[in-house]
């Protein structure tokens, strides 16, 4: 990963934490910002998997993390 990225990131976002987050993404399709918003707040009907990828995709996003490690940014 580009090491200027790296030097900004707060410190509990280590590589190994980007790496759960993006095997989060490769594990399921995060919902999307209109499913969040519409789902009700004490819904039973959703999926752990969607919920853990739709916040990976919001954290790596935020970070300018590339969503992938296609081009083994992490390493």
């Amino acid at each position: 990963m580009d090491s200027d990225i790296l030097n900004n990131l707060p410190e509990w976002l280590t590589p190994e934490r980007i790496k759960h987050f993006r095997d989060c993404l490769k594990k399921a399709e995060p919902y999307t910002d209109e499913e969040i918003l519409d789902r009700p707040f004490d819904s039973l009907d959703y999926d752990t998997d969607r919920d853990n990828a739709y916040t990976a995709k919001r954290l790596l996003t935020y970070y300018g993390i590339p969503l992938t490690d296609d081009n083994n940014t992490t390493e």
